[in-house]
């Protein structure tokens, strides 16, 4: 016997044409079993799965910046220098972050369509000599 958290069983008969649509909206749901789709069908009546592609390329931006800062901060504390532009280049990165998380959640607000992000940060080398 199974060691199981839900220790009852509930079966129920439909038809080919209802179990194409329920294995459909399986699918579509992202649930991660048929059991926990059927089972918050059940109970919530309904499963909201949200994927936004624009959400995923933001994070990827956010990632290019925290690179972009971890950089600089290793070659500041290895070699006390510090880049004009790389400065900029975190302002810049820092303020499209923040536009277009600003533009998503005004968009998801009002049912609006979503931004194209920019997918790539550059870092450009000045050099400035930190006083320290």
């Amino acid at each position: 016997m199974s060691n199981r958290t839900r220790g009852r069983q509930i079966k129920f008969f439909v038809s080919d044409e209802e179990r194409n649509a329920i294995e459909q909206r399986i699918k579509l749901s992202g649930a991660i079993s048929d059991s926990h789709f059927l089972r918050q069908m059940a109970l919530q009546g309904h499963i909201i799965h949200v994927q936004i592609p624009e959400i995923s390329k933001l994070l990827v931006l956010l990632s290019n910046a925290a690179s972009n800062l971890n950089q600089i901060a290793r070659r500041v504390n290895t070699d006390s220098l510090l880049f004009a532009e790389d400065i900029e280049t975190l302002q810049r990165d820092y303020n499209q972050l923040n536009a277009m998380v600003n533009t998503i959640l005004g968009s998801l607000r009002t049912g609006g369509e979503l931004p194209k992000p920019q997918t790539r940060l550059n870092i450009h080398k000045h050099r400035i000599n930190q006083q320290g």
